[in-house]
């Protein structure tokens, strides 16, 4: 039994939200231009994401170098403020290593890493406030930021959340929400239906999962839209300085 009112008869979330409503949603390229090739930020709710890209450049280690490829390396950091709970530092770090593969695997698929062979990008995510769905802030963050840098790319993956109460598919989950309830994370690629990400937390019944894909297919398409604005904002900047 939660000891929240999760989803109240009247159709309301804890935060005020009704079931198919994001949290605010924010992001900016740029943010770091002096410290990296590529930097990002993203809140969703009060949930931040910093990404910064270097590459792609000449690998540290050449032996883990790639002739036919670029090898890209994902490093997630969670700022010990970012949550109002402590966790052992031994079972952090196995989540952290756990999410930095699924985002490695997740871009696997967009970026053109063929186009700069012998090199290596490399991904640091810094996650400075933590209210639910980390997944899904590192993955919109980091697109932004593979962008900023000039990466290759396919097209964009958005990602949200959506959480279950009962059969009720609640978007883009809280911090309470996640904790709560059985949750998916869902990245789709572009302006299309395809998942290119889907991570359940806890097990959710066969006939509850395509209506919280359709939910969640819904988010990550506004998500995209207002991704994509913000890209053409740094691009008309980057054209007017340019110019001058």
């Amino acid at each position: 039994m939660s000891r929240y009112e999760i989803y109240s008869p009247e159709g309301l979330r804890v935060d005020g939200r009704r079931y198919n409503e994001l949290r605010y949603f924010k992001c900016a390229l740029g943010t770091h231009a002096h410290a990296a090739d590529g930097s990002a930020m993203v809140e969703m709710g009060t949930s931040q994401v910093v990404c910064t890209v270097k590459g792609p450049q000449e690998p540290q280690q050449r032996s883990s170098m790639d002739t036919k490829k670029a090898v890209l390396r994902v490093n997630v950091h969670v700022a010990p403020f970012s949550s109002i709970t402590r966790t052992k530092h031994t079972s952090n770090e196995k989540q952290l290593q756990e999410l930095s593969m699924n985002l490695e695997e997740t871009f696997a698929d967009v970026v053109l890493a063929h186009l700069a062979p012998r090199t290596e990008i490399i991904v640091d995510l810094h996650v400075l406030a933590q209210d639910g769905n980390i997944m899904a802030g590192c993955v919109n963050a980091m697109c932004l930021g593979l962008i900023d840098a000039g990466v290759p790319m396919l097209d964009f993956i958005a990602s949200v959340g959506v959480a279950l109460a009962d059969s009720v598919p609640l978007l883009d989950p809280n911090h309470i929400e996640c904790s709560e309830l059985p949750n998916l994370t869902v990245g789709v690629t572009g302006k299309s239906n395809k998942a290119s990400l889907v991570i359940a937390e806890k097990r959710i019944l066969l006939d509850r999962i395509k209506p919280s894909l359709d939910l969640a297919i819904m988010g990550c398409k506004t998500v995209h839209d207002i991704m994509d604005e913000q890209v053409r904002i740094r691009l008309n900047s980057l054209e007017d300085r340019i110019k001058r």
